[in-house]
């Protein structure tokens, strides 16, 4: 996974720690049992900032971004 850091001006000492990742999630239409069918796949972006000051975490955001795919194997930037 792709980190980023980031320093805050203003407060001595603070930033931010930036994680992202992606993975593509199945999204079932029908299930019978153990069968089921995929009515469409989507691309799920994920971020992750933690703010830090000093050695003590101030702030934690988690966002999710969801963007449908054609196919599992489908490129997305």
């Amino acid at each position: 996974p792709s980190t980023e850091e980031q320093e805050q001006r203003g407060v001595p000492g603070a930033r931010t720690i930036v994680y992202r990742g992606h993975h593509v999630v199945p999204r079932r239409a029908r299930t019978w049992g153990w069968v089921s069918t995929v009515d469409h796949w989507d691309m799920e972006h994920h971020q992750v900032e933690i703010t830090v000051e000093g050695n003590v975490v101030r702030d934690v955001q988690a966002r999710v971004r969801r963007t449908r795919l054609t196919h599992p194997d489908a490129e997305i930037s």
